[in-house]
């Protein structure tokens, strides 16, 4: 089910309205996870070492030292902005286009945060010196920071992992990535980190430039004509004025100020609340499908409206909305706080 995206609640559901059983508990679902989680990382230490490898292979047939690889480097975050909570760096071979190394920056622990103003607590230091190896919160600092320490983060381990050294460091100049490479000085100068430059973006951000001129130009004339039509109509409306002025005075008519029609709101339609029975209505449309409901789907739809009523509840609630506002704000003040300390670390075309 994973693989289709459905999570704990997605499987619940389907489990019972398939009356497979009552589904899976919240300590039973991320037990699994955890399971899935490790395979996958070995499986995909196996791909990145032989991506490596033939990545090492194509260098040598360059005619460059077979251990000294180009790469290109690039960030993703799990939301748009730069308040994004978690992050993805990866490492992709320039001769084999295959991805050689991956990162995940995240700000934030699900276990550790269940221990928030807890600290200061003897249980506390005791779970987190089991919890320490394994705590998903690895970045501190700005959300655009991740990308930067990701592939620092990947440059120091490539030797040890990889068996390689990463020469050559292709940047896409939306990040100071390479300026940070140097200072870190990884390899010890042996060898230098060269930085080459993407192509693609060198060609985005120029189409970008001179589209902006052109648009700016294009405004420009636009802005001149539009002056020049607006005093046009003006000359014409004073004469036109001044000539109807002149035919009344003759007449002795005053002449009627335009009116404006009023305008009228269309009221909003009621909105009826669908929701209140959601679990329900599906079984409705399965008894019409012929399908036979067994004990768990109806168990299952008694207990989901009521706690999707409670959780609809808490949300709307006063102390859930300030509290959802206050988070948001401690936020953007925490990032803009780092920003000033960091200074700004990515951005479109900062790396110019």
């Amino acid at each position: 089910m994973r693989l289709f995206g459905v999570g704990l609640s997605g499987i619940n559901i389907f489990c019972a309205m398939m009356d497979l059983g009552p589904g899976l508990s919240k300590s039973g679902y991320y037990s699994i996870l955890d399971t899935i989680h490790i395979a996958v990382k070995s499986v995909a230490k196996v791909l990145f070492r032989k991506a490596a490898q033939e990545e090492k292979k194509a260098n040598e047939q360059e005619g460059n030292i077979a251990d000294e690889i180009t790469v290109s480097g690039d960030g993703s975050w799990a939301k748009r902005g730069f308040t994004s909570l978690l992050g993805i760096v990866s490492l992709i071979g320039k001769y084999s286009n295959k991805v050689i190394d991956v990162i995940v920056k995240s700000k934030v622990c699900k276990a550790c945060e269940k221990w928030v103003g807890k600290e200061n607590k003897d249980e506390y230091l005791e779970w987190y010196e089991d919890h320490q190896t394994e705590c998903t919160a690895n970045h501190e600092g700005s959300s655009g920071k991740m990308e930067v320490d990701g592939v620092i983060e990947m440059f120091r381990r490539s030797v040890e992992e990889l068996g390689v050294k990463y020469k050559k460091y292709i940047v896409d100049g939306d990040s100071k990535t390479y300026k940070n490479l140097l200072e870190a000085n990884i390899y010890n100068n042996d060898p230098k980190v060269e930085k080459n430059e993407c192509v693609l973006h060198v060609k985005k951000r120029m189409y970008r430039r001179v589209k902006e001129a052109k648009k700016t130009l294009t405004q420009l004339q636009k802005a001149k004509k539009k002056i020049e039509a607006a005093e046009e109509k003006s000359k014409k409306t004073k004469k036109n004025y001044k000539e109807e002025k002149e035919v009344t005075a003759k007449k002795g008519v005053t002449p009627k100020k335009g009116t404006t029609p009023k305008k009228t709101r269309t009221p909003k339609k009621d909105t009826i609340d669908t929701e209140s029975t959601k679990a329900t209505k599906i079984l409705k449309i399965l008894e019409v499908m012929d399908v036979t409901l067994g004990p768990c789907a109806v168990a299952f739809a008694k207990s989901y409206n009521k706690s999707r009523i409670a959780k609809a509840e808490n949300a709307t609630a006063m102390s859930s909305k300030e509290a959802r506002k206050s988070r948001r704000a401690d936020k953007v003040a925490e990032n803009d706080a780092y920003e000033e300390d960091e200074g700004i670390l990515y951005a479109p075309g900062i790396d110019d």
